[in-house]
């Protein structure tokens, strides 16, 4: 169920977290996203989750954007992908 993929979600946040400290690396604010999985996902107040067990896919025919006044989260168990056909910036 969408409910046991997001605890699925929350461990491995932990794991990164621990995986972090453990190489010294610099730390993403993971607390902040679990504290966001526990009150806002766990009991589904005013969230939109989509889960299917074997793939999600989002398409738009013109122009897509997402905006958090917070923080926007992106977790993989593998790989991130990112293709574009013109041009790419980070800020």
């Amino acid at each position: 169920t969408a409910l046991r993929e997001i605890d699925v979600c929350l461990r491995q946040l932990q794991q990164l977290e621990m995986a972090a400290e453990q190489a010294q690396a610099l730390k993403a604010d993971i607390d902040s996203q679990i504290q966001m999985f526990e009150q806002r996902l766990n009991p589904l107040n005013e969230t939109l989750l989509f889960s299917a067990p074997e793939g999600v896919a989002v398409t738009s025919g013109e122009h897509m954007q997402m905006t958090a006044t917070k923080n926007v989260a992106v977790n993989a168990g593998g790989d991130i992908s990112a293709g574009v056909m013109g041009n790419m910036t980070a800020l």
